[in-house]
Order: C-alpha cells, then sequence, then structure tokens
C-alpha cells in the first residue's frame, strides 16, 4: 500500500474515532484493542463517556444560567445532543458551545421555551466580551470638547467587548439565574441588555426599550443625533442625558469620531 492510501486510511480511521468517541450509537473503531489484544468495547465506552461529560461540564461552565434554568435532568440530555450535533472543532475551549444559541432554536424538545435561545445569546455574548481583545475606552469627558453644533453629528466606535441585546422576554432576570437561582421570573415582561467590558470585568446592564434602540444606532455607526432620534420615536421621553452617560461611563464605545468639516 502506498504511502498516499495509508494517509488516506489513518485519516478515515481519525474521522470514525472521532465521530465515535461523541456519538454512542456508532460501533467501537477498528483497532482499538485491550492489553489481551482483544476488542475492548468497555475501555472505550468509559473513555467516551469522560469525554463527553467533560464536555457537558464546559457547557455548563460556559451557559450557568441556562442550567440554572433547565436543570441538571434537562440541560444533560440537550447538552449531549448538542455535542453530537457540533462537536469541538479547536482545542480553544472557549470556542465550545458557540453554536448553542442556534442549536436551542431547533431543538424540539425546548420549542415551548424560545427565551431560552435568547438567554443563551446573551451568555456566549458574555464569554465573547470576557476573552474580546483589550481596547481604548472613550474619556468621559470627550464629548465636552465637541463644538456644540457638532455635537449631534459625532459617531462611536463599539469596543470589542460591547454587545447590545434585545428581546421580548425578561432577559436580564433570566440571566441573573446564574447568580441567584430562587427569584420568581415573569416570561410576559420585556427586558433588554447592554454588555461591557470596561476593564477586566464584564458588565451586564439592563436597558429599557428606548435605550436599547439607542445603543443599536451607536453601534451600527449612526450619528448620536440619529440615535436620539430613533429612541425619541419609542418614547417621546426618551432621557438622552441618561443614555449618553451610559455611553461614556460603561465603557462600550472605545473612540468617538468627530465629523470631517
Amino acid at each position: 500500500m502506498s504511502a498516499d492510501n495509508l494517509a488516506v486510511v489513518d485519516q478515515s480511521l481519525n474521522q470514525h474515532f472521532s465521530r465515535a468517541l461523541l456519538d454512542p450509537e456508532l460501533s467501537i473503531p477498528t483497532g482499538i484493542v485491550g492489553p489481551d489484544g482483544k476488542s475492548a468495547p468497555k475501555r472505550f465506552g468509559v473513555y467516551r463517556n469522560n469525554v463527553v461529560v467533560s464536555l457537558i461540564e464546559a457547557l455548563k461552565d460556559a451557559y450557568p444560567s441556562v442550567f440554572s434554568v433547565l436543570g441538571e435532568k434537562n440541560f444533560v440530555p440537550t447538552a449531549r445532543n448538542y455535542i453530537a450535533a457540533y462537536p469541538p472543532k479547536s482545542p480553544m475551549m472557549q470556542e465550545f458551545g458557540d453554536k448553542f444559541a442556534h442549536f436551542l432554536e431547533s431543538f424540539s424538545p425546548l420549542k415551548t421555551s424560545p427565551f431560552l435561545v435568547d438567554l443563551a445569546k446573551a451568555e456566549r455574548a458574555w464569554l465573547v466580551a470576557y476573552h474580546a481583545a483589550d481596547d481604548d475606552i472613550i474619556d468621559p469627558q470627550s464629548l465636552g470638547s465637541v463644538p456644540p453644533d457638532q455635537v449631534m453629528d459625532v459617531t462611536f466606535k463599539k469596543h470589542a467587548a460591547a454587545w447590545i441585546q434585545a428581546s421580548q422576554f425578561p432577559l436580564f432576570a433570566l440571566y441573573c439565574r446564574r447568580d441567584d437561582d430562587s427569584a420568581d421570573i415573569d416570561l410576559t415582561q420585556s427586558q433588554n441588555i447592554l454588555i461591557s467590558r470596561p476593564g477586566t470585568d464584564v458588565i451586564v446592564r439592563h436597558v429599557g426599550a428606548e435605550d436599547c434602540l439607542f445603543f443599536e444606532q451607536i453601534f451600527a455607526g449612526d450619528t448620536l443625533g440619529i440615535a436620539i432620534g430613533a429612541a425619541m420615536e419609542v418614547e417621546e421621553e426618551f432621557d438622552a442625558a441618561n443614555a449618553i452617560g451610559i455611553l461614556l461611563q460603561s465603557g462600550c464605545c472605545s473612540m468617538l469620531l468627530q465629523p470631517e468639516i
């Protein structure tokens, strides 16, 4: 057999081994033997279980609020199905679980709990923010140096760790399940969150509908004037000063850009 053919065989065995490791429905790969030279399905089963359990624990760590809502009994089988559908592709474990929200959206046993999709997105955003590259943070006094006739025309560069998420569900209360799993949650409420990391700690804030729209516009690169106008269409008494204060103090933007004259 040529070297090229051997390489193809090795690749096929590796792929089978990887698939079988995460899918208990698949047979033990050829060549898995014990010290006696005989097939060792029990040894492989133990190893497979250890690998899957470690991945389930990684998902628990990445999505503690989803775990709190579902509980051990429901989270574990959900995680097993996710692992089979989206096995890890990188040795960087912080990348594992990046498709969890997408998976939950189409996972039929949880179709009656659509709020879990938004919650998973928020928890993923927290993890991305935690690992995001360090970036500059705008000086809270920077807006004061802009000529008054240009203030409404300034734009801001979103910080690498910043994230805004609107939700028809009580997203902030659901997110806080990671810290307090005893609180009652009214699923008829609507809450939005703003995530930022001004230093080493990730901060999650509850923001109203008008503030959420304001930050969506800012992060999209619209001017301060356009963002304020959009928020006022949602709420005529929109507190622009408070929203600007959050923008400047939260570290969600890394640069203020004045219009070119």
